[in-house]
């Protein structure tokens, strides 16, 4: 009987799956608000953006203060939105970074519904919104992102018209293949671990960070990444990195996958490299 129970849920799981395209596996999208940035006590501007296809995305841009360094575009994660991804970046106000954060469509409150192309635009239309801003204000740009965010931020760098006005890109914990990560995830539970190659082919694979990886140049790449990562696997960095041309920085940080923004030398070792590029 818990045989059979177990092929039964792994059937449904199977069929949920493949009619989903592992959508679930990637995107976790919710409107739930858990801070402001407010509770960081930080002045913002709320931010609301029309993409390519009429949607509206929404955003806040997170203020530092009259002297500024430079501005940065936050690519965040896949889970939440951005009243949970605001705690990774409300600390570089305090260090003199403004910081545009904002939500890709079905999260939050931007419009829309979730899907691979669809956000990929929303992160291009985002840098293209951020550059245009920075160059109006003649600042610096960089764009920072983390897991999802970092993966979707590799073709978005690298495609971008506004290429030229990004002055760097960190990436902090990025896959570099959407295939391998659903694999390796699938793998992990008992009930799917035998479907991990057939559903990993269910999803969109045309982003593939290590396809672009190299046209980020001449954009300087910084790669992040912890050995102790227990969600992407360090191999990821270190296969975009080999792959990656000059200029190119690899910083080992560490913590799980999800402290990547709390580890206090983590934080000074993306300030050290941010305050790098300004001298």
């Amino acid at each position: 009987m818990v045989l059979l129970k177990a092929l039964l849920t792994m059937m449904c799981l199977t069929q949920l799956a493949l009619l989903s395209g592992c959508t679930n596996l990637i995107f976790q999208p919710n409107n739930v608000r858990y801070y402001t940035p407010e509770s960081f006590d930080i002045k913002h501007e709320e931010v609301f953006m029309k993409t390519r296809d009429n949607l509206r995305l929404h955003g806040w841009w997170l203020k530092s203060g009259p002297a500024k360094k430079a501005n940065i575009i936050y690519l965040h994660g896949n889970a939440q939105n951005i009243s949970s991804h605001v705690a990774n970046v409300a600390w570089l106000t305090k260090q003199g970074y403004d910081v545009f954060i904002f939500d890709y469509r079905g999260y939050g409150y931007s419009q829309g519904e979730v899907d691979l192309a669809g956000i990929m635009h929303d992160a291009m239309d985002a840098i293209a919104y951020g550059a245009e801003r920075s160059a109006r204000e003649d600042i610096p740009v960089y764009v920072m992102a983390q897991s999802l965010g970092a993966s979707l931020a590799v073709y978005a760098v690298a495609s971008s018209e506004f290429k030229e006005k990004i002055k760097a890109l960190m990436i902090v914990s990025a896959f570099s293949d959407f295939h391998n990560i659903t694999r390796e995830v699938l793998s992990n539970w008992w009930l799917t671990w035998a479907l991990q190659w057939p559903l990993s082919f269910t999803v969109n694979n045309d982003f593939r960070p290590l396809d672009h990886v190299a046209n980020i140049t001449p954009v300087p790449l910084a790669v992040l990444h912890s050995r102790e990562d227990e969600i992407i696997p360090y191999h990821h960095a270190t296969d975009l990195f080999e792959a990656a041309t000059q200029p190119k920085t690899f910083i080992e940080i560490t913590g799980s996958h999800n402290a990547a923004f709390v580890v206090e030398n983590n934080k000074n070792l993306i300030i050290k490299y941010l305050d790098g590029l300004l001298k």
